[in-house]
């Protein structure tokens, strides 16, 4: 496979060619495209690649409370080592959950903590940054409020105590999936795992917004071996405009769950 980065895109191979070496290109090209997926998108849409990941019972009720092994080896674990940045809602936070690769010398994705007012659990391990860093994204209105009851009180803004724990905080004017991808993008990632949990007043809201917002290249939903929840969210994902299609397939089996993954036909 040819670089698609137009600023080194074929040098490596003329640089060979004029040392007298042979090479040939377009060899199990289309192996070499999905182990570089994230990359070429990133160079080609001037974006992340982005997955988008939720969990369901066997009869299709989206689970917003659900422990994830994230044990070595595990696919979840797996799916944090291979990403560089993971996006969650403040809410999934009630879980307590770490967001940690446990894959030996792995790098650890970015956390990114989408918050509209700022009311966070501080002693969440996603805000313990001794293993993995964390970032958190709020409203500028957000910031505003939370200074103005800093002054009334006397006690810390959110900011200082995040700050204390080495978590970066990023305000925007606009709360959105757009605003965490251009950050995201701003830093150099080029994979982004949207993982879809947590208390909304909205079926899946996280993952409906993000396909809405048509920013998902692949899907892989978790099934759990259940049927029905006390504290799911209604059944599937409710679009607006209807279903979309999604193409090469494909499924495994994690432990005692079927993992089902897809991309979006483009």
């Amino acid at each position: 496979m040819v670089d698609p980065n137009p600023l080194v895109s074929g040098k490596g191979v003329e640089t060979l060619r004029k040392a007298g070496i042979e090479v040939i290109t377009g060899v199990e090209s289309q192996l070499c495209e999905a182990l570089n997926e994230a990359y070429i998108h990133r160079i080609q849409n001037k974006r992340p690649f982005v997955t988008l990941r939720f969990s369901q019972s066997f009869d299709g009720v989206f689970l917003e409370s659900t422990p994830v092994d994230c044990t070595t080896g595990s696919y979840y674990s797996k799916l944090l080592q291979e990403n560089d940045a993971l996006i969650a809602l403040d809410s999934a936070l009630s879980e307590d959950i770490k967001l940690l690769s446990s894959e030996v010398g792995c790098k650890q994705p970015l956390r990114i903590i989408l918050s509209n007012d700022l009311k966070l659990p501080l002693e969440s391990n996603v805000f313990d940054t001794s293993h993995a860093p964390s970032l958190v994204i709020a409203r500028q209105q957000a910031l505003v409020h939370d200074l103005e009851k800093s002054s009334r009180t006397g006690c810390q803004t959110m900011e200082s105590l995040l700050l204390e724990r080495g978590v970066e905080l990023v305000a925007v004017p606009e709360l959105n999936l757009k605003s965490a991808l251009d950050v995201c993008y701003d830093r150099g990632f080029s994979s982004v795992l949207i993982d879809s949990r947590g208390r909304d007043s909205d079926t899946n809201f996280l993952g409906r917004q993000a396909i809405e917002d048509g920013v998902v290249e692949k899907v892989i939903v978790d099934i759990f071996p259940s049927i029905g929840s006390d504290k799911g969210s209604g059944s599937g994902l409710l679009m607006d405009g209807g279903s979309l299609p999604l193409e090469r397939l494909s499924s495994r089996i994690s432990g005692s769950h079927i993992i089902l993954e897809g991309y979006m036909m483009r």
